[in-house]
């Protein structure tokens, strides 16, 4: 084990950086019957200068951050979101596999997550906690995950080497699956593989993209309600930075396996040859939700995706960029979103708990 982390090291991104794991998955309550959508997120800031503790704005940040939390239901109507920090010198990390561990209490791999973080109400709620709600949150997760989405090149090899985007995306897990406990604020909820529709991911990089778009979803349905066990869709992208420049628009990441054991439908625009397609979108605010629209298309296949979730489902989910900058004070990050997918105007699946974010500086 050594100070540092998988990928996007301190060698390839000298003083600003970022690295983040992103888990999300859903869970119930055996007492009450409540099912609530939970994330954790382990996000690691500007690694190399390694302050002796957490350093905030106005200074450079350099922090190791737990964010956890869920998004809002019936009976937790403003949601939850913790965001607990730790020097980067609590953070050990394999450089060969996942195996993240912070501190005496938390640990990630690819097929376990453990880990216990508090924030009291005194700290809460100021710009050092990046505004966290108050709150103690445990769990002890296992973790299979069926399907992953590699972008290709865009992730690896010359393209990392030269930091040519300034925020890479792999999807580890777009139908991850977890079985195990969660307790929020003293209430325990039990997540199993089969019903925990759950997904996985992976940023890193310099800066953020902007406008900020991602869809996921794992639990997709037949036209009549069925769930397809396998399928899943992950959407990404927008205007991607290349060396500090926005040189493509409208451009989109997208994966979507509809049949178990059979290759996904695939956009992907860093791969030209491959008939990465065009890409039409819009997220429009309307009075009580917020609607993704995106539609790719390509001489062979065509995918229209919309995509609605609640105002009162979303949270304003919290991040700064490695130099101290809230790029997006309305960042809307979502578990609950649902809609439709149709493949070639002909066959539509129904999405549902599917994760939903949007920002736009």
């Amino acid at each position: 084990m050594s100070n540092g982390y998988v990928l996007g090291t301190p060698r390839l991104f000298s003083k600003y950086a970022y690295d983040w794991w992103w888990h999300h998955f859903y869970a119930t309550n055996p007492k009450t019957g409540e099912e609530r959508g939970f994330f954790l997120e382990f996000f690691v800031m500007n690694p190399s200068l390694n302050t002796p503790g957490p350093q905030f704005f106005p200074k450079t940040p350099c922090y190791v951050m737990v964010k956890c939390g869920c998004w809002p239901t019936p009976h937790c109507p403003r949601g939850k979101q913790i965001n607990a920090f730790f020097p980067i010198s609590a953070l050990t990390a394999s450089t060969d596999c996942l195996d993240l561990r912070i501190g005496p209490d938390i640990s990630t791999t690819e097929t376990r997550l453990t880990g216990c973080v508090e924030v009291e109400r005194g700290y809460a709620k100021s710009r050092a906690r990046l505004f966290s709600d108050s709150g103690r949150m445990s769990w002890d997760l296992r973790v299979k995950k069926k399907t992953s989405f590699d972008p290709g090149y865009a992730t690896r090899g010359i393209s990392r080497f030269v930091n040519l985007f300034d925020m890479f995306w792999y999807v580890k897990g777009t139908d991850a699956e977890y079985q195990g406990w969660i307790e929020c604020d003293g209430q325990r909820f039990i997540t199993r593989y089969a019903t925990s529709y759950g997904y996985q991911d992976k940023n890193w990089g310099r800066s953020f993209t902007d406008p900020w778009l991602w869809l996921s979803c794992h639990c997709v349905k037949t036209h009549d309600g069925r769930v397809i066990r396998g399928a899943s869709l992950v959407v990404g992208g927008t205007h991607p930075t290349v060396l500090h420049n926005a040189w493509f628009s409208d451009k989109h990441l997208l994966v979507f396996w509809h049949r178990p054991r059979h290759e996904p439908i695939v956009f992907n625009f860093t791969k030209p040859w491959t008939f990465g397609g065009e890409t039409q979108w819009s997220v429009h605010k309307g009075r009580d939700r917020l609607t993704w629209r995106i539609s790719c298309t390509r001489e062979d296949t065509t995918l229209d995706i919309v995509v609605w979730c609640d105002h009162k489902s979303l949270i304003n989910i919290h991040y700064e960029d490695p130099r101290g900058h809230i790029e997006f004070p309305k960042l809307f990050n979502g578990g609950y979103g649902r809609g439709t997918l149709t493949v070639n105007k002909t066959m539509t699946f129904l999405l549902e708990r599917c994760g939903c974010e949007f920002g736009q500086v």
